[in-house]
């Protein structure tokens, strides 16, 4: 799926919005841990990982970043 933009909205989350008309809000840490700036495109998997990721990080298991 290829992004479209990113859109920053309140407590540092970020709407990412993806070419199949889907929008994701995202915490800017796991942007940053998943270099997602750096992709154009993700699939699946890594969209997967990234909901994982940001259920983790809203609910503190395993963040801040670099923690286990």
């Amino acid at each position: 799926m290829k992004i479209i933009k990113y859109e920053k909205k309140a407590n540092n989350k970020y709407q990412i919005y993806l070419e199949n008309d889907k929008k994701i809000t995202i915490h800017e840490d796991v942007i940053l841990k998943n270099k997602l700036l750096f992709k154009k495109e993700i699939d699946t998997n890594l969209l997967e990982t990234l909901l994982q990721d940001n259920d983790n990080r809203r609910y503190g298991r395993g963040y801040p970043p670099g923690k286990a």
